[in-house]
């Protein structure tokens, strides 16, 4: 198991690792006598719901939004991805739960659901000859 699925198991550390990653991009950094600019003006953050022993799908995506819903929607948004080594019940677990959340107003993105009126987002680098291991075409 990757280290990074170990050390995100709980809400807190989800929370705690998504604030990190908005504020390394979209915060002015600096010790205040000199102030650097935001490495980017907007971020689109992508992520998989995952459950662990500690939380359920639909509160991991809570959390994450929580911390992107600190900046304005022209600056930070999601997209929920899908794994295509999923199986179609944990593929329609996710669309399900990006509807849920768009519906109550959070700001999502997913791709196959674009007839629920969400963004539509296509990786072209990855076929079926990829590994789960490697990135690079076989």
């Amino acid at each position: 198991m990757p280290a990074i699925y170990v050390l995100t198991a709980t809400p807190e550390a989800v929370a705690t690792v998504t604030r990190g990653v908005l504020q390394s991009f979209l915060n002015y950094t600096g010790d205040g006598a000199e102030l650097n600019s935001p490495q980017c003006t907007y971020l689109e953050l992508r992520t998989t719901p995952c459950m662990t022993v500690h939380m359920t799908q639909e509160w991991y995506l809570t959390v994450v939004l929580d911390g992107i819903e600190m900046y304005p929607a022209t600056q930070a948004t999601l997209i929920v991805s899908v794994d295509r080594r999923m199986s179609d019940l944990d593929l329609e677990e996710c669309i399900s739960l990006a509807i849920k959340m768009k519906n109550r107003g959070r700001r999502v993105h997913l791709s196959r659901a674009k007839s629920a009126g969400l963004g539509l987002t296509m990786h072209t680098a990855e076929s079926t000859k990829n590994t789960t291991f490697s990135s690079t075409p076989q």
